[in-house]
């Protein structure tokens, strides 16, 4: 019983420190956390971004993320690291952003005969819109870029087709290559949370 007795003791000079104590100004984000569907891996990914500089009125941004996916489909594990470089321009928390995208990852399946696993290297540009809170809050941003066909890419050249989009989609590469095509265009939806420095 005299330990209860004792406790509003320790709690009451904490109360009165607390109102006393000024509040400091709410933070701006600098942090994202997301899923995105689709987008540069084919089907899905979770990615953390860091905004490394921010305008004072909000109107430019610069921005990294990576990511990570894995999935195996028709027999076939597709591991991908996607990093990003963003600039972000806007009002407000609505922006317009302009991206880079490399694509790190590895197909791997046990085979016929044996196993086997090759790398994947790929790169892309994107444009797209965010919905950027000023602070903590709901994070959403949505992105189209076109995947190269002719086994070229801006601003290097790829090493090997990243093949996700076209399991997703069931269509053949290479049939889509003979065809002429140059680019099949592709998207991504992210969702997450943006919160503090």
């Amino acid at each position: 019983m005299k330990k209860y007795l004792l406790l509003p003791l320790f709690v009451l000079p904490l109360l009165l420190a607390a109102q006393t104590e000024p509040r400091s100004p709410q933070r701006r984000s600098y942090n994202n956390v997301f899923a995105e569907a689709w987008g540069v891996t084919g089907w899905y990914s979770v990615n953390y971004e860091r905004i490394f500089w921010r305008s004072k009125r909000n109107i430019f941004m610069v921005s990294a993320s990576t990511g990570y996916y894995n999935l195996a489909y028709k027999g076939v594990r597709h591991i991908r690291y996607p990093f990003r470089l963003m600039l972000c321009v806007g009002k407000n928390q609505w922006m317009g952003e302009l991206g880079y995208n490399l694509l790190l990852g590895k197909n791997k399946a046990q085979g016929y005969l044996h196993p086997w696993e090759y790398n994947v290297r790929s790169n892309y540009l994107h444009a797209g819109v965010r919905y950027q809170p000023l602070h903590r809050g709901l994070y959403i941003r949505a992105y189209i870029f076109a995947i190269p066909l002719q086994r070229f890419s801006i601003p290097m050249p790829i090493q090997e087709s990243d093949d996700s989009m076209f399991y997703h989609l069931d269509q053949d590469y290479w049939a889509l290559h003979d065809a002429g095509k140059k680019n099949l265009w592709w998207g991504g939806v992210g969702i997450g949370w943006s919160f503090g420095r």
